[in-house]
């Protein structure tokens, strides 16, 4: 028996937030969303972490809001200059 393997994508700050943003345009160009990428929904099995929201929200048009689920997405400006 094959147990299922389940991947979580954790994308941090403005870099790491871009490089998601083409990780995840280009994973769902590719076809059908697969497993280990994309929930059943068609989800990115991701979350992604800011303190800046324009940057989260940035990164959520780029692939489809309903790619993203909006739990995934963490922003705060707490403590902040």
């Amino acid at each position: 028996r094959r147990s299922a393997t389940r991947m979580l994508y954790l994308h941090v700050g403005q870099a790491g937030n871009e490089v998601g943003s083409a990780f995840w345009r280009l994973a769902a160009s590719e076809g059908p969303p697969a497993g280990r990428v994309f929930d059943e929904k068609g989800r990115c099995r991701a979350v992604f972490v800011d303190t800046e929201p324009k940057v989260i929200h940035g990164v959520a048009a780029a692939i489809g809001t309903s790619r993203v689920h909006p739990q995934c997405m963490l922003a705060e400006q707490s403590g902040r200059g």
